[in-house]
């Protein structure tokens, strides 16, 4: 266990890093790409200490608990704070890890436990779907080779400081979520397309409104457009998947709504909380007929903190562990 910072941090075989994610996560991920965008990216600075780039301040009080190689997000206890560029950049890595894997395990291009291309096994369980993706296989590729790409992005950014992907949970954890959304037990989201449509559904929008979170941080205009293109991409494929799901309708929406629910309620910590309240940052797919692009009541899109994106994303799991993080987030190697 970690001890206060003016103390000493023991071994005992597996350290702990226990997160208090903050709205300030995503300032900090701003400032981070301010320099991540730059023309004129250098790696070394990328990564150097937080005190030079003003991280301190921007992301302090974030991470409590002890540093050091391999930290997870979750689980433990302690004193101290502190967060480098190169932890923040990897909190951004996880998720884009827990998309490029669903979407490259339903397609076939990779299987679970599969460690290929040297990045670490990721997901514990999925397979390819079941009969194939038919109309919205061109789809689904697509959108994978997107994250997949993310993912090679990011590493490169990060370099050796780059973390491998932490333990994904993607049948377990959607079977989890749809039965909290209140669809029954034994939802599999790899049973045929639709399914894993809905799958899609479940957290495309979370990466929109994580990146909207950030953009107040970025203040260059030319790095503000280069997110921007970004938060673009992921729009785009959030956008598509609700049109497919508007188009099958039926149980396809009467699921997608159950599951918009689920995030605001997550999102806005309330299990209380109803269909389409602002609070909770998300609407449903048919909200006055069909609703392509969710947004609050000037039509602007909703931006979630770190905190709401952590307990969307953990389904609201103890220490910010659970859900398709089993173990949390893995923050540095």
């Amino acid at each position: 266990n970690c001890v206060p910072a003016s103390k000493k941090c023991q071994r005992t075989g597996q350290k702990w890093l226990m997160i208090v994610v903050e709205p300030a996560l995503f300032a900090g991920f701003g400032i981070l790409m301010n320099e991540l965008f730059s023309a004129s990216l250098d790696r070394r600075a990328l990564l150097r200490g937080t005190a030079q780039a003003g991280m301190g301040l921007a992301l302090g009080g974030i991470l409590a608990g002890c540093g050091g190689d391999g930290d997870t997000i979750g689980g433990g206890n302690g004193g101290g704070t502190g967060l480098t560029e190169a932890q923040a950049l990897n909190f951004a890595l996880n998720l884009e890890y827990l998309e490029a894997e669903y979407y490259l395990i339903g397609t076939g291009r990779k299987a679970a436990n599969d460690d290929t291309d040297g990045f670490g096994p990721g997901a514990i369980d999925g397979r390819a779907v079941e009969g194939g993706l038919g109309a919205y296989s061109d789809l689904a590729n697509e959108i994978a080779e997107d994250e997949r790409k993310h993912v090679v992005f990011l590493r490169q950014a990060l370099g050796g400081a780059a973390v491998n992907r932490p333990r994904i949970s993607l049948q377990a954890a959607f079977a989890a979520a749809a039965e909290a959304a209140g669809l029954g037990t034994g939802f599999d989201v790899f049973a045929n397309a639709t399914n894993f449509l809905l799958g899609a559904f479940a957290f495309e929008y979370v990466g929109v409104t994580a990146y909207a979170g950030a953009a107040p941080a970025i203040r260059n205009p030319a790095f503000l457009t280069a997110a921007a293109g970004i938060l673009g991409v992921e729009a785009y494929h959030a956008a598509a998947i609700r049109g497919e799901i508007l188009r099958i309708g039926g149980d396809a929406v009467v699921a997608a709504n159950a599951i918009s629910r689920l995030r605001g309620r997550a999102s806005a910590n309330n299990p209380g909380l109803g269909f389409n309240d602002p609070a909770g940052k998300d609407e449903t797919v048919d909200k006055a007929g069909y609703n392509l692009v969710p947004t609050d009541a000037n039509s602007v899109n909703f931006a979630r903190t770190g905190a709401e994106v952590t307990r969307i994303v953990t389904l609201g799991g103890a220490n910010s562990r659970g859900g398709f993080f089993p173990d949390g987030f893995v923050l540095s190697r």
